[in-house]
């Protein structure tokens, strides 16, 4: 019998599947963290995979849907909108002409307290 630990609805949860039921562990392959997030993004902004930069495929009075993954998905969005909001600042896009959505697929609709943890204080704001 092998006892497993998950994260189910925010908490620990473990099962136990009989050895005859388990064929295989899997799990994601850890990689090597960044030293410098923001550096990395900023990079990745300024050349994105075949694409202009983002403030050269926008112009003052567009407006912007940026779209999120949601709260299930460690992608730290709280880094990545802010940046992305400055260069749409910067290219004369204000924030009043930037909305936001969350990607949520199939998953339940976030909580304030998550859509704040997902953005950051200053984008939820």
């Amino acid at each position: 019998m092998a006892g497993f630990t998950i994260p189910f609805d925010g908490r620990p949860c473990t099962i136990e599947i009989p050895d005859k039921n388990l064929a295989e562990i899997l799990g994601p392959v850890q990689g090597e963290p960044l030293s410098d997030l923001d550096g990395a993004i900023e990079h990745a902004l300024n050349h994105p995979i075949d694409q202009a930069p983002l403030e050269t495929r926008v112009k003052p009075g567009d407006r912007v849907l940026l779209v999120s993954d949601d709260i299930t998905r460690s992608t730290p969005a709280d880094r990545i909108i802010p940046a992305l909001l400055a260069r749409l600042n910067k290219a004369g896009v204000p924030d009043a002409q930037v909305s936001c959505i969350m990607a949520l697929g199939t998953h339940r609709y976030m909580t304030e307290a998550e859509l704040r943890q997902k953005a950051g204080d200053a984008v939820f704001n």
